[in-house]
């Protein structure tokens, strides 16, 4: 399999699939214990993947698996490959090798964390549903220019997490007035000063988004057509919404149902270009782990000479995902939550139950 495969096989993973992935892949690569260094020189059995399944339940909020049977049916199912002439792609292949008596062992696939340092640095389910249920979200001081906006300041639980300005739009029309007078809150002109071209540079490059679109259907399309997710960023939305709704390169025009946006509160200081780019890159990566998703690519960054980006980059990617899904249980956005998540999380009351078991340890109601 190629590189490219690989990140595009990962990326088409589900919540409880890739977070047992991604546990795994973690130890793999990084684990300094006895047991991380016997997978590194002989692979993984199905009873190790089985105790990642479970490390993975326990950060989605379900429950262990009772004994060996319904962790293996899982696993088979969804990341093991026992047989590699059947089609299948799996993420962990069997050793060829194995003899007909002893336990079988599996390879990753994927060689190098480089490959897929994306989606091993991604947003941690337990830390973005941790976060958003003990988060503060509170109106922002600045209230809407236009009816169809809002703006609230988000604080994290975690104090690695940066407070947010995150804005709910519900109607793009009233966008450009909305932030417009935001950046007059973020960047105050003193009294008598003219608009100069430091005022135009501050209202449009100094204001970075990264955004979260709900498209719905338009006009010409089916009315079941799917509900999907989009995540970008852009210092200009009110020049980018109309470019989504008009198709953006699509056949067909989308409607923009509902957006989020968000920027680092302004005590926090703004991300950089490279910090931006891997935070779009790990949002994109968890939203397609939770939804139906329209991101064709992961992001355009690259794998930084240091860390220190990454970790910046994945405080603001936790607090934007736990601030979105905060948003959306607050305010009852009918969420496109994908079948296998809904599925997991035992959806039997319709699709709002879901962001509440999600948020609540596969449980209903909050407390």
């Amino acid at each position: 399999m190629t590189k490219n495969t690989n990140v595009k096989m990962l990326f088409e993973l589900r919540s409880l699939s890739a977070a047992t992935t991604r546990l795994a892949l973690l130890d793999y690569f990084f684990g300094q214990t006895e047991k991380a260094a016997t997978i590194r020189q002989r692979g993984f059995t199905t009873g190790n993947l089985g105790a990642y399944l479970n490390q993975a339940r326990h950060e989605l909020g379900l429950p262990a698996l009772a004994g060996p049977g319904p962790a293996q049916t899982y696993l088979r199912s969804h990341v093991v490959d026992e047989d590699a002439s059947d089609g299948a792609q799996r993420v962990f292949l069997a050793d060829a090798d194995r003899t007909t008596h002893g336990p079988r062992y599996f390879q990753p696939t994927i060689r190098s964390w480089g490959e897929a340092w994306r989606f091993l640095f991604a947003p941690s389910h337990r830390e973005v549903r941790d976060n958003a249920k003990r988060g503060q979200l509170s109106l922002h001081p600045l209230q809407p220019a236009a009816e169809g906006a809002a703006s609230y300041r988000f604080l994290p639980a975690s104090n690695a997490a940066p407070a947010l300005d995150v804005h709910h739009i519900r109607d793009v029309r009233a966008l450009k007035a909305h932030l417009t007078a935001h950046a007059g809150y973020r960047f105050p002109r003193r009294p008598g000063d003219g608009r100069d071209v430091v005022d135009e540079y501050y209202a449009h490059v100094a204001l970075p988004q990264i955004y979260l679109l709900l498209f719905t259907p338009g006009d010409e399309e089916p009315s079941d057509a799917l509900v999907q997710t989009y995540v970008g960023q852009t210092t200009e939305p009110e020049v980018r919404f109309p470019q989504h709704q008009a198709g953006y390169g699509k056949s067909r025009k989308r409607r923009i149902r509902d957006a989020f946006l968000a920027v680092p509160a302004p005590h926090e200081g703004a991300l950089t270009s490279e910090e931006q780019d891997i935070a779009e890159s790990m949002c994109i990566n968890f939203f397609k782990e939770i939804t139906d998703n329209d991101n064709q690519v992961s992001g355009g960054d690259t794998l930084p000479p240091n860390m220190a980006p990454v970790r910046r980059a994945a405080g603001f990617a936790t607090a934007f995902c736990a601030a979105v899904l905060r948003l959306v249980r607050d305010q009852g956005v009918a969420f496109p939550f994908h079948e296998e998540v809904a599925g997991v999380l035992r959806r039997k009351d319709g699709p709002q139950s879901v962001i509440e078991r999600y948020l609540n340890n596969g449980e209903q109601t909050l407390a």
